[in-house]
């Protein structure tokens, strides 16, 4: 199952922190991307950059601060343009 590991789930990353880091865990994949959001599942504060195999991380990740409560999950490509979720681990981790 697809999870970020990068911020660590349910911890403080400060807002001045951009570096997220994932891990497929063997899921096939053509591109894969973190997304941020305020929700479960959302975009809102980071829609993502879409990396190739081989690259799960992103070092420009944008978080609101604040001491808000974020969510990240990774969205990866099977081959074409549909973005999936399938099996992706939600966690959260507080913006500081």
């Amino acid at each position: 199952m697809p999870i970020v590991t990068t911020p660590p789930n349910g911890q403080p990353y400060p807002a001045s922190q951009h570096t997220f880091i994932w891990n497929m865990q063997g899921v096939y994949h053509t591109s894969s991307k973190v997304i941020v959001g305020s929700s479960p599942g959302t975009d809102n504060y980071y829609a993502g950059s879409p990396k190739n195999p081989g690259t799960y991380r992103d070092d420009y990740v944008t978080h609101p601060g604040g001491n808000r409560l974020c969510y990240t999950r990774v969205k990866y490509q099977k081959g074409g343009t549909t973005w999936y979720t399938d099996g992706s681990t939600i966690t959260t981790f507080t913006s500081t």
